[in-house]
């Protein structure tokens, strides 16, 4: 996976330019031309838009504006013998209601009262923001999607959406910078831009739209991530000390000193500021290919506790308790027809890794998360316009409580061992937009089908047919070889092909694993020598076993079950 870099001039250049006002004035990067401020929504916090920078500990800061905007002043803070220090203020809604365009005129005043240095920023509007953030597919640009060009062709209709490209920095410690210029969403400025954050923002503007005609909302979206990156970096150092998971790295890039939270430092902590920030309305998080590696891979349990804790310190650095958080899950990308190798420790790879999202979303309220197991084929697949459409929908139902978003996909809740067939068990789902049907994945047609000695795995044909193949995601387990005695040791981490009848009325799956003869083409030749009982983990049913998946088990909207862990079903190969 490529790792992107940081060019550390640029960000120089920029931080110069954008935030340097005078000799002492510092405005944080996030002010410029253009700039979205979060609009007061007590449902999810009560903090209200601030501005924020540093000035001379002598000076005083004043904030003016035009089109009604309050007239605002505040003092620096005085930190030990520095001669500079942090200011911040709440701006409060304007008395008159309007939303913007304002110019923002920012001055620092001595100890007379007069000006020593000014700077404004004009088009500033109150609006909706929402941070992007993680590593490569959420980088994915607009101009490297399938839908390109009718994006591209269509973004001058959205004008009322303006984009932050957070410039790639990082730091071992927290600074308060940040690198980037607001644009208005045009067809030179989407092009670049994240295809998943900007298709979210572009849905929730047409939802909007048709649901508010006579008021125009304006959306802010903020992009921060870096290709290759883990979730180590992503998330403040207290969550490595909170997961047992402090210390290097295991890769080097440009910066020799790579640490936990060495993005968060530089590219998170700059907006949310320990609550002293900027406010925003959610947070969309896809990341997660870069922890499920050979070299550098995590178990559920680790992953779980590094996300869950990361969701926990994001919103109490926001100081936004309920903050909206949406994590999209890892596609099905990857893999194949072989069997992978199990573990001692946990599941690993990209089932671990989609297996502690799903846990994730239901240890943490108020979260979202986006299936994505039916879309992907490929590692930086250009198909995701429904993985935006499933986020957006998740926005809809956390930051706007619309009760028809029905973001919630099917929930596997159990499986149970059939007392028909010794092979055949019951998966249980909730689900609460029925009912359950097959569905062809997206570009089914270009999925080579997964081969096993009489078993042909191939698309759905939109109907019911005989031959399913769906992904149980799971690890069989042997009873000791001969001369052993090694009770339920994992032995093999499998997709298996299974056929499968649709129960949509009690919201259950009946699946039957078609498993191929013991030492034939499918397993290790070595696993012919194991005896005794074997047992099935159920961990996910949603797809065919192909790696990328030919169907899916989804609900009225489309959308598939997720990962999951199970208990273990005893089955008999």
């Amino acid at each position: 996976m490529q790792r992107a870099t940081v060019n550390r001039g640029l960000v120089v250049a920029i931080l110069v330019a954008l935030c340097g006002v005078g000799d002492t004035l510092y405005l944080n990067g996030l002010f410029t031309d253009n700039a979205i401020l979060q609009i007061e929504r007590p449902e999810i916090t009560a903090q209200q838009a601030r501005i924020y920078g540093t000035t001379a500990v002598s000076e005083t800061i004043r904030i003016t504006g035009t089109n009604g905007f309050p007239t605002l002043a505040a003092k620096p803070e005085i930190v030990g013998k520095e001669t500079e220090g942090p200011w911040s203020v709440t701006v409060p809604a304007p008395t008159n209601g309007k939303k913007g365009p304002f110019n923002i005129t920012v001055e620092s005043l001595d100890e007379n009262g007069n000006a020593t240095n000014s700077t404004t920023f004009g088009n500033v509007f109150f609006g909706d923001v929402i941070v992007c953030s993680g590593q490569s597919n959420m980088a994915l640009p607009i101009s490297a999607t399938d839908n390109k060009t009718e994006e591209v062709a269509g973004a001058s209709q959205y004008q009322n959406i303006h984009l932050y490209n957070v410039v790639h920095n990082e730091s071992n410690t927290s600074i308060s910078t940040i690198a980037g210029v607001w644009e208005i969403a045009s067809n030179t400025s989407v092009p670049g831009f994240s295809a998943v954050c900007y298709m979210t923002g572009r849905m929730l503007v047409d939802w909007l739209r048709n649901t508010h005609p006579d008021t125009e909302m304006h959306i802010g979206l903020i992009e921060s991530n870096i290709g290759g990156t883990t979730v180590h970096f992503w998330a403040p150092p207290e969550v490595g000390v909170a997961c047992n998971s402090t210390g290097m790295l295991p890769w080097q890039g440009e910066c020799a000193q790579q640490v936990p939270g060495w993005l968060w430092n530089a590219m998170i902590n700059p907006i949310s500021m320990n609550g002293t920030g900027y406010p925003i309305m959610a947070a969309i998080y896809y990341q997660g290919e870069a922890d499920s590696g050979e070299n550098d891979h995590m178990t559920t349990d680790a992953y779980t506790c590094e996300l869950a804790n990361m969701i926990r310190f994001w919103r109490r650095e926001w100081n936004q308790t309920l903050l909206p958080f949406i994590n999209v899950q890892l596609p099905g990308a990857g893999g194949g027809c072989e069997l992978k190798g199990g573990g001692d420790h946990g599941f690993t790879g990209w089932v671990g890794i989609r297996a502690a999202q799903q846990k994730t979303s239901r240890l943490i309220k108020h979260t979202g998360m986006v299936v994505a197991v039916d879309q992907g084929g490929a590692l930086h697949y250009g198909h995701k316009v429904e993985v935006a459409h499933r986020a957006h929908l998740w926005v809809r139902q956390l930051a706007y409580a619309d009760a028809t978003a029905h973001a919630q996909g099917p929930i596997f809740l159990y499986a149970s061992k059939s007392t028909a067939d010794a092979l055949e068990i019951t998966l249980h789902f909730h689900v609460t937009n029925g009912p359950l049907r097959l569905a062809q994945v997206w570009q089914c047609e270009k999925v080579a089908p997964c081969t096993f000695p009489g078993i042909n795995a191939s698309c759905c044909d939109g109907g019911a047919p005989s031959i399913v193949t769906v992904r149980l995601n799971g690890v069989f387990y042997h009873s000791g070889r001969p001369g052993h005695h090694q009770p339920k040791v994992p032995a093999i981490w499998s997709w298996v092909p299974a056929t499968i009848i649709l129960n949509a009325e009690s919201s259950t799956v009946t699946a039957k694993p078609l498993l191929p003869p013991i030492g034939t083409h499918g397993w290790p030749e070595y696993y012919s020598t194991y005896i005794g009982t074997e047992a099935f983990s159920v961990e996910a049913v949603v797809v065919n076993g192909v790696g990328r998946p030919g169907c899916a088990i989804v609900d009225a909207n489309g959308i598939p079950a997720g990962t999951y862990e199970s208990s273990p079903v005893m089955i008999s190969p």
